[in-house]
């Protein structure tokens, strides 16, 4: 009855996703009509009262990888800013820095509207907004929208549900070497973290004026001999001589990540590893041949026990997360050491599994 309680079905499956699109050409928020004709009142306009004014384009910002066909990327967000809500941008989000996106629900992370007198315009607010907005933590799809956005065919809106694979080359790129810019930018960020510790360090000290830990001017009593870094992204490992020139300029911006160093060069992102020798021999000798998770899940099979002998390629476990299923497949032959987990447990991502 018209005093009872009501529900919501939801038959139009887009009106949830792309509502913020109609709002901003029309003026009329579809979700307030819903609740307001569900307590009893009339519908809050007719046909001829709705007229379109600009274009409006939708972008949702995904904790996902496109590298790998787009599978959910779940993980902490560890720095987080969002461009101003002003000239037509309007964004709708539900995290907050140092929040973690999980691995049991949507991984959404925000809906980024813009409106615009035209296509072309709103175009060119949208991709602003994905070249400004900094999100490091998690993968996500913004590079990949921004090479949507700039390209031809969407921008003349020749598109369709094979575009994705038309266009693969343009709009999934292999990962190229990180050049010369990206490269100086994460050595300025090294040697910010060194004067950092050693200010950090020369505080400690500041009772006794003559302590020598009170310097850190990074003098030596030998002439300097030229430092060379190790980076390393993905499979690649990359070697840089510092000298007085090697981080000098650049607009590149960087910030550390779970002991990472991520360049932020607009909507991209290059995350790279100070290759640290003592300690990746450390960390090999400690954990020789194992398998982490790669992602936050729960375990629905195990198909080895402990004893086992495996063959390279073959599906040791199986983990759910986000609603798809993933294969732990052992990298090399051998035999199963240890076990961690049997099927139902929850693990986070890196766990050591096998």
């Amino acid at each position: 009855g018209a005093n009872g309680p009501f529900y919501f079905m939801e038959m139009n499956t887009r009106l949830q996703v792309e509502h913020p699109v109609t709002e901003a050409i029309t003026g009329f928020d579809l979700v307030e009509w819903q609740f307001r004709v569900a307590a009893g009142e009339r519908l809050p306009a007719v046909q001829d009262d709705i007229r379109f004014a600009g274009h409006a384009i939708e972008a949702r910002l995904y904790a996902e990888d496109p590298a790998r066909d787009f599978l959910p990327a779940p993980g902490r967000i560890s720095l987080l800013e969002m461009p101003a809500e002003e000239d037509g941008l309007r964004i709708d989000g539900g995290y907050r820095q140092g929040d973690t996106v999980a691995s049991d629900y949507d991984s959404m992370l925000a809906k980024i509207i813009a409106h615009g007198a035209d296509r072309a315009a709103a175009l060119a607010c949208l991709t602003k907004a994905l070249d400004d907005l900094v999100l490091v933590g998690p993968v996500t799809n913004q590079a990949f929208l921004a090479r949507v956005l700039r390209s031809p065919a969407f921008a003349a809106g020749e598109i369709d549900t094979g575009f994705i694979a038309q266009n693969r080359g343009e709009l999934l790129p292999p990962a190229a070497t990180p050049g010369p810019d990206i490269l100086a930018a994460a050595v300025r960020h090294v040697l910010r973290d060194r004067a950092a510790a050693a200010a950090a360090a020369a505080a400690r000290h500041s009772g006794d004026p003559h302590s020598p830990w009170r310097v850190t001017d990074g003098w030596r009593s030998v002439l300097a001999e030229p430092e060379t870094l190790r980076f390393r992204t993905g499979d690649t490992e990359l070697s840089v001589v510092v000298d007085s020139g090697t981080a000098e300029g650049g607009e590149l911006r960087s910030v550390g990540s779970d002991g990472d160093i991520v360049i932020l060069d607009g909507a991209d992102q290059v995350r790279l590893t100070l290759v640290r020798p003592i300690a990746e021999a450390a960390a090999h000798e400690a954990s020789p041949g194992t398998m982490a998770a790669p992602m936050p899940g729960k375990i629905v099979q195990v198909l080895v026990a402990e004893g086992d002998t495996v063959s390279r390629g073959q599906t040791l476990m199986v983990l759910e997360a986000m609603k798809m299923e993933h294969a732990i497949v052992a990298p090399a032959d051998g035999r199963i050491a240890a076990v961690a987990f049997a099927v139902g447990d929850q693990v986070g991502e890196g766990v050591e599994l096998l």
